[in-house]
C-alpha cells in the first residue's frame, strides 16, 4: 500500500495548516484583564515592579519553606507511627 503525494495534494493540505504567527490575537489577548497581574504591575515603572516582586518573594518564600518543612515532619511522623503499630 503506497500513498501518492502530488503537488496538488500538498497545496490542499498546506491550506489547512494555520501559521500561529499569522493568526490575529483575540480580544482577550489584546487587553489584559483589569484584575490581572500584568495590568496591575503595568501601572508602575519596571524598576518599581521588580522591587515589588522582590518584596513579595522575600516575604512569601520563607513562609512557604516553613510550611513545607512542617508538612514533611508531619508525613514522616505518620510513617513512623504506622511502623510502630499505631494505625489509628
Amino acid at each position: 500500500m503506497s500513498i501518492l503525494v502530488t503537488k496538488e495534494t500538498m497545496a490542499v493540505e498546506s491550506k489547512h495548516v494555520e501559521d500561529p504567527s499569522e493568526s490575529t490575537p483575540s480580544a482577550l489577548e489584546e487587553a489584559p484583564d483589569p484584575g490581572s497581574d500584568v495590568e496591575i504591575l503595568s501601572r508602575w515603572p519596571i524598576k518599581t515592579q521588580k522591587r515589588i516582586i522582590h518584596k513579595v518573594d522575600i516575604r512569601l518564600i520563607p513562609v512557604c519553606g516553613l510550611l513545607f518543612c512542617i508538612s514533611l515532619l508531619d508525613r514522616t511522623n505518620l510513617a513512623f507511627a504506622a511502623i510502630a503499630g499505631s494505625d489509628e
